[in-house]
């Protein structure tokens, strides 16, 4: 039941297209006289390091892309969740996403980089929490298959830890390779957000038009209940 569900594969699209942009996306060599490989998620202080500030100012100024993490988190979930909206909650952080990554590949000057480091963080982690809820709200049927589900995506959508660095080995100070990669996976999550709400909109459609949408689809009782697939 879980293989077979279209929903299952449309959100781990979703949620593997967002990983790969998260989990590597900001390597690049940020100073003209140093050579830096990191991440924004493992080693972002050491990117900042880069900039050549003295150890104070370095941590310094590793504070504030996490700060406007923190809020644009906030908000997005929140009013993700007020209004009971997910697609346009994921692709419109995304789109800021891919914004900043063409700061970023585009120059090596240090304030444009350091102004894709404050949007990335918070653009592409407040898409992720709203794909996690998402999968939480659009998985209908027993609790076993919701469970394997959740394993399922989570293990799938954690292979970037695998393979995403090696794009960086190299290719400084541009590293067009990993970054096309990125802008890649950033677009396909805008892509495979829009299928996933077009597929959504098609059930609600045909569960307001009483045909049974079968073990992929929500209970009699939920049915009963008002479920409808949040868009």
């Amino acid at each position: 039941m879980a293989v077979t569900d279209v929903k299952t594969w449309l959100l781990c699209g979703c949620l593997q297209m967002n990983y790969v942009s998260t989990l590597y996306t900001l390597t690049y060599e940020i100073a003209s006289d140093s050579k830096i490989a990191a991440s924004v998620t493992n080693f972002f202080p050491i990117v900042v390091a880069g900039l050549n500030f003295n150890r104070t100012t370095t941590l310094a100024i590793t504070a504030p892309p996490y700060l406007l993490c923190v809020l644009a988190i906030t908000v997005n979930g929140w009013h993700s969740d007020k209004k009971q909206e997910r697609t346009l909650h994921i692709i419109c952080p995304f789109l800021i996403t891919i914004i900043a990554n063409v700061i970023a590949i585009s120059t090596t000057k240090i304030a444009p980089r350091y102004l894709a480091m404050c949007l990335l963080p918070g653009s592409f982690y407040s898409a992720s929490i709203v794909i996690l809820t998402w999968i939480s709200t659009s998985m209908t049927g027993p609790h076993v298959k919701r469970a394997i589900v959740y394993a399922l995506i989570n293990s799938l959508c954690n292979t970037p830890n695998i393979w995403t660095s090696y794009l960086y080995r190299n290719a400084a100070p541009r590293f067009l390779l990993a970054f096309a990669v990125d802008l890649a996976a950033a677009v396909g999550l805008v892509l495979f957000a829009g299928a996933t709400w077009w597929y959504l909109r098609r059930q609600n459609r045909r569960i307001e038009a009483g045909i049974d949408l079968g073990s992929s689809g929500p209970t009699k009782l939920q049915i009963e209940n008002g479920f409808r697939y949040q868009l």
